[in-house]
């Protein structure tokens, strides 16, 4: 951004996380993450933190086989997430997306 942010000025991205802007559950992944790692966590990290939480959830609710861990992972519902995720529908998809930032004065702003 340092380097090139006069010629993205205005552009829009879509970002699952974003460390420096984080919130909630994501402030506090990317709080921890640096502090061990001596960094902030990029994207994969956190979907993989998640991927972790929802499975580990699923475990600890019963779930034993693929078959189960599927239907909990369905049924999770919308919760609280490190990355714009927050859970699954009953599609297995993320409900939702992710999130959007533009460009201003140089620095990545959530969209409203």
């Amino acid at each position: 951004m340092r380097t090139s942010a006069r010629y993205i000025e205005g552009a829009i991205f879509s970002l699952p996380f974003y460390a420096p802007l984080a919130t909630g559950a994501g402030r506090r992944f990317a709080d921890s993450y640096a502090a061990l790692n001596g960094g902030p966590p990029d994207v994969f990290s956190a979907f993989a933190f998640d991927a972790f939480t929802f499975v580990h959830n699923a475990v600890e609710r019963g779930a034993r086989t693929r078959d189960a861990l599927g239907t909990a992972l369905a049924q999770l519902g919308e919760v609280e997430t490190t990355t714009a995720a927050g859970g699954f529908n009953a599609n297995r998809e993320p409900i939702h997306a992710t999130r959007v930032y533009v460009v201003t004065h140089g620095a990545l702003v959530p969209l409203p």
